[in-house]
């Protein structure tokens, strides 16, 4: 695989002009302005860069859009969800780290009280939390699932025949434990361990479109 994607073209806008204007009027972040706050002065000012806006839009089209080169190979997508997380898992973890706000969160998805009635951006913080956990463990091979074996395997195979009876001559095979066999699997554990990645998948699938800084 190969991926090369530039940075977003900087297009000719007002935007920033008109936060800035807004936090200096209001003397408050701008997106905590209601446009129903807005007086006489506010909403000329603001029409006025939105004609800018409208006239600068032809000249937008001329500086082109980002630069996106993908290039897949066939190797990639013997295992497509874990060359997929190999991609995603750095972006989390750098959107977690630069991100400048956060998005709502729906109690349904959150399976404790204490987050419940945590603050927006400490479920926020959760959330990208459970996403980053899942694609960690899918990426580096599921390294948690170690913790739900132990002990040691003692394997005998016995020849049977179509009936499972024991026959020398058969031509299926039955697996017996050995005596020295102390192999244990905890599936409890091994099956929270597979839901808790479940859901950050899920979590990732439902908030998709709120990964942005």
């Amino acid at each position: 695989m190969k991926i090369d994607i530039g940075p977003y073209k900087r297009h000719l806008t007002t935007y920033r002009t008109k936060c800035d204007y807004l936090e200096l009027r209001y003397k408050e972040d701008w997106y905590t302005v209601e446009k129903s706050d807005y007086t006489w002065i506010d909403r000329i000012v603001i029409g006025f860069l939105g004609s800018i806006d409208y006239c600068l839009k032809p000249f937008n089209k001329f500086l082109g859009n980002r630069k996106v080169e993908i290039k897949y190979d066939s190797y990639d997508t013997w295992s497509l969800d874990h060359t997929l997380s190999l991609i995603i898992l750095p972006g989390l973890k750098q959107l977690k780290a630069t991100n400048h706000g956060y998005s709502s969160v729906d109690n349904e998805d959150l399976p404790t009280a204490c987050l419940k009635d945590a603050s927006g951006e400490e479920r926020w913080e959760w959330v990208m939390d459970e996403m980053i956990w899942a694609f960690d463990e899918i990426a580096n091979d599921y390294p948690g699932k170690d913790a739900f074996y132990s002990g040691n395997r003692d394997v005998i195979w016995t020849k049977v025949d179509i009936n499972g009876d024991e026959d020398p001559e058969g031509t299926y095979s039955r697996m017996d434990k050995g005596p020295n066999d102390t192999f244990y699997l905890d599936f409890e554990g091994q099956k929270k361990y597979d839901d808790r990645i479940q859901r950050g998948l899920i979590l990732f699938g439902k908030y998709y479109r709120n990964l942005w800084d």
